[in-house]
C-alpha cells in the first residue's frame, strides 16, 4: 500500500510538472493564447500617426501626421478614411494594416521560445518570452493573398531569425502587457516595433505602437539607393467587434 501510494503521489506530481509547463496547451501561455484568439475580430476604428523621417544618424529630418478612421463593413472588409498626410499610410501600409501581429496568431507557421528573467513593467509583474517566429509574409495584412514565409530557412527547416518577438505577459492573467519585435521583411524593408497592449473591457489590445524602420530602394534612378529611415508613434482606439477580421 505505501509502495502503491508513492507512485500515485509521483505521478500526480509529475502531471502537475507536465501541465504547469509553458506551451500554446497548458501554462501561463494557453492564457496568453486565448487572449490573442479573443482579440482577433476588433478592429482600432481610430487610428493616429506621428512620423518623423530621421538621418543616418538618428537625428529628425521631417516630420508629419496623419489621422486614419475606419468604418467596418458586413462583408469582413473596412473601409478606411485618412485625414492629414496620406504618405504616412503609404509608408506603413508596406508594414501592415495596424494589427499587431504576435508568436500567437494562427499564421504563425512554426516558432521557438525561451524564457527569460522577469521583470515588471508599469508595476505590473511580468514574465518575458522571446520567439524566434516563421509565418507568412502577407499575414500582417488582412485579408491579402499567401505569398511566402519570412523567418524561415528551408533547409535547415526551421526558423531563421528574421522575425523575433519577445512578449512581456501579465504573471497572473497571461495577458500581453508589451511585445518588442525585429522583423525583416525582405526587399529592402526591415523594422523594430513595440507595442504596449491593456485590457478593454476583458479584451487585451495594443493600444500604443512605436515602429522604426529602414526601407531601402535600389532602383532609384540616378543615385545608388533611396533609403528612407522613419519613426513611427501610434495610438490606437474605439476598438470595434468584426468578424473575420485575421486570422489568430
Amino acid at each position: 500500500m505505501k509502495k502503491l501510494t508513492i507512485l500515485v503521489t509521483l505521478i500526480a506530481v509529475l502531471a502537475g510538472s507536465l501541465f504547469a509547463a509553458d506551451t500554446y496547451e497548458s501554462g501561463i501561455l494557453f492564457h496568453t493564447n486565448t487572449y490573442v484568439d479573443d482579440a482577433d475580430g476588433y478592429v482600432a476604428t481610430e487610428r493616429s500617426i506621428c512620423l518623423d523621417y530621421l538621418s543616418s544618424t538618428g537625428e529628425v529630418l521631417a516630420s508629419t501626421e496623419a489621422e486614419a478612421f475606419y468604418s467596418p463593413r458586413s462583408n469582413g472588409s473596412v473601409d478606411r478614411t485618412i485625414v492629414g498626410d496620406a504618405e504616412v499610410f503609404d509608408l506603413l501600409d508596406l508594414i501592415g494594416d495596424g494589427y499587431v501581429m504576435t508568436p500567437f496568431n494562427d499564421a504563425v507557421h512554426s516558432y521557438e521560445y525561451d524564457e527569460l528573467e522577469p521583470t515588471s513593467i508599469d508595476g505590473v509583474a511580468c514574465r518575458v518570452f522571446t520567439f524566434s517566429v516563421a509565418l507568412d509574409r502577407n499575414a500582417f495584412t488582412a485579408g491579402a493573398k499567401e505569398s511566402g514565409l519570412i523567418g524561415w530557412d528551408s533547409d535547415a527547416k526551421d526558423e531563421n531569425g528574421d522575425v523575433m518577438m519577445t512578449v512581456y505577459v501579465d504573471s497572473e492573467s497571461g495577458a500581453i502587457v508589451r511585445q518588442e519585435a525585429t522583423i525583416d521583411f525582405g526587399d529592402g524593408l526591415s523594422v523594430s516595433q513595440s507595442a504596449d497592449f491593456d485590457l478593454i473591457d476583458g479584451v487585451n489590445l495594443p493600444t500604443s505602437v512605436v515602429t522604426s524602420g529602414t526601407l531601402i530602394d535600389s532602383s532609384a534612378p540616378g543615385v545608388q539607393r533611396n533609403v528612407t529611415r522613419f519613426q513611427a508613434h501610434e495610438s490606437l482606439g474605439a476598438y470595434v467587434a468584426t468578424d473575420d477580421w485575421h486570422d489568430a
